[in-house]
């Protein structure tokens, strides 16, 4: 009898060998396949981030020809553009008797026109107005060109500068 419980005993030590080699086994087995996973994920993302810097090349390339297409369209555009404006600006000047120079070499204070400050001043003075006759010459035709011209919107009527400009040349010939 002892001899079968000392056989059963080895059968149930061997079987708790088995179990824990079993487990074992079974351990290394996920200790690997977690391994290979995460192998398997860091190709992945390597594979994604190759992916998105390719698409980062592709549309930063495609973001360059669109500018250049698009700079090119904006100077052919000017180019096209460039003779009516200049038609534009000869008649603006016509309409409003500009001149290369002041008179006598002196300009008038054409800030003493309520409404024009020195920005408004000097882009008058470089259209060729210098004087308070130029200004008080202007016909209907020569204030829309000129509120066109400087994107005034009607300001040249508003504040009256026709009428200011009249009265300080009739100052200065006094």
């Amino acid at each position: 009898m002892e001899t079968f419980l000392e056989i059963i005993l080895l059968i149930a030590a061997i079987s708790m060998l088995g179990l824990i080699l079993g487990y074992l086994v079974g351990t290394l087995s996920c200790q690997r396949a977690n391994t290979s996973h995460i192998i398997q994920k860091g190709k992945i993302c390597e594979e994604h981030a190759r992916l998105s810097q390719d698409q980062n090349d592709l549309l930063e390339k495609e973001s360059k020809e669109l500018i250049e297409a698009s700079k090119k369209e904006s100077l052919e555009e000017q180019n096209n553009n460039s003779a009516p404006l200049e038609n534009n600006l000869t008649e603006l000047k016509l309409q409003i008797n500009a001149l290369t120079k002041p008179n006598n070499n002196q300009a008038d204070d054409l800030k003493e026109i309520k409404g024009i400050g020195k920005v408004i001043e000097k882009k008058l003075n470089d259209l060729g107005v210098f004087h308070f006759e130029q200004i008080a010459a202007w016909d209907e035709k020569a204030i829309a060109l000129v509120d066109e011209h400087l994107a005034f919107k009607g300001r040249i009527k508003r504040e009256k500068w026709i009428e200011q400009a009249k009265e300080l040349a009739k100052q200065k010939e006094a």
